[in-house]
């Protein structure tokens, strides 16, 4: 669930809005802090029945592709670490 503030505070740490052509995976992507050339993957969702599909592999290669460090933090029982 998002906070009440992350689309308030959304414009000055945007750095980018991937989505996959059905619009069912997307990602979002921030600046860090005080480094112009670090990023953080914020957000990776897939709709569920997408989940394993094609275009979800695409936008992930697409991310490694674009950024030669992302950074990503998650809980330790989120189920797509494995992937």
């Amino acid at each position: 669930m998002l906070s009440n503030d992350y689309w308030h505070e959304m414009p000055s740490r945007l750095h980018a809005i991937y989505l996959t052509e059905d619009l069912k995976s997307c990602a979002i992507v921030f600046n860090v802090p005080d480094s112009p050339t670090l990023f953080y993957l914020d957000k990776f969702a897939v709709s569920k029945g997408e989940r394993g599909n094609f275009n979800t592999e695409v936008l992930w290669q697409q991310l490694k592709h674009d950024y030669d460090q992302l950074f990503w933090r998650s809980r330790h029982n989120n189920v797509i670490n494995s992937w």
